[in-house]
C-alpha cells in the first residue's frame, strides 16, 4: 500500500514534515560515519526524499533555473524546517519545486 491510498501528500505534510529534524537526529551520524549501518541509513534518508518528493506529484512544473544567492536561501530556509541532511539533498538535487511545496507547508 503506497502513501496514496493512506492520503497522499496531506500525510506527509502532517507526518513526516514535522519530525525530519528528529530522523536526522537518528541517521546524520551513522551516515557520517563508515560504520555498519550507514547503508541502512542511507536507505532512510532515500526512502525520506522518496516520500517528500509525492508532495509535488500533482503539481505543474516550475522552469528550472535560480541564482546561487536564491538556492542559498532556499537551503537556509530548508534547514530551519527540516534539517540539513534533507535541505542539502533537496538543494543540491535541484528540487526547487519540492522546496516551495515544503516551505509553503505550516508545521
Amino acid at each position: 500500500m503506497g502513501l496514496s491510498a493512506l492520503g497522499g501528500s496531506e500525510v506527509v505534510r502532517v507526518l513526516i514534515l514535522p519530525n525530519l529534524k528528529e530522523y536526522e537526529s537518528v541517521i546524520k551520524d551513522e551516515i557520517a560515519d563508515d560504520g555498519p549501518h550507514k547503508a541502512e541509513a542511507e536507505r532512510v534518508l532515500g526512502a525520506i526524499l522518496k516520500v517528500l518528493a509525492s508532495m509535488t506529484e500533482d503539481q505543474i512544473p516550475l522552469m528550472n533555473g535560480h541564482s546561487a544567492e536564491a538556492g542559498e536561501e532556499i537551503k537556509r530556509k530548508l534547514v530551519d524546517m527540516v534539517g540539513d541532511l534533507v535541505a542539502s539533498k533537496i538543494v543540491e538535487s535541484g528540487q526547487l519545486q519540492l522546496a516551495k511545496a515544503i516551505l509553503e507547508t505550516p508545521i
